[in-house]
């Protein structure tokens, strides 16, 4: 399921997203729980402190809603911190923030779409 998944996904933000980073996900999120909704057919590299949830990656064929994500959790969420652009997850009220990486570098061959736009790389395709 993960592989057919990884191979077959869309990129999470049309801002930056990746694909075709498997061998760069499995290092990043193989030793982390990941969680799979059978009927979306998504993977989600989450963690859940508290009522907080951290969304860092969605492995998908189709991105839904993020009303749809948090049906699924059956614990109340109170706050998502989503470390992804999430435009693509049909949500109205959310504010960028400054997270910074020590000793990161962003290679870019070519022009740089995202140059000047809000947008974070997605934890599991970091290296």
């Amino acid at each position: 399921m993960l592989h057919r998944l990884l191979e077959t996904r869309i990129p999470i933000s049309n801002i930056v997203g990746v694909v075709n980073e498997k061998p760069v996900f499995c290092v990043n999120e193989g030793s982390r729980p990941l969680y799979y909704a059978e009927d979306l057919d998504l993977i989600a590299c989450l963690e859940i402190e508290d009522t907080r949830l951290h969304l860092f990656d969605l492995v998908t064929t189709q991105i839904c809603p993020l009303k749809n994500i948090l049906s699924k959790i059956p614990q109340p969420i109170e706050e998502v911190v989503i470390y992804f652009s999430p435009e693509l997850l049909d949500v109205k009220d959310v504010q960028a923030f400054v997270h910074a990486f020590d000793e990161t570098v962003l290679m870019v061959r070519g022009k740089f779409a995202a140059e000047g736009e809000k947008f974070m790389l997605p934890r599991s395709a970091r290296c």
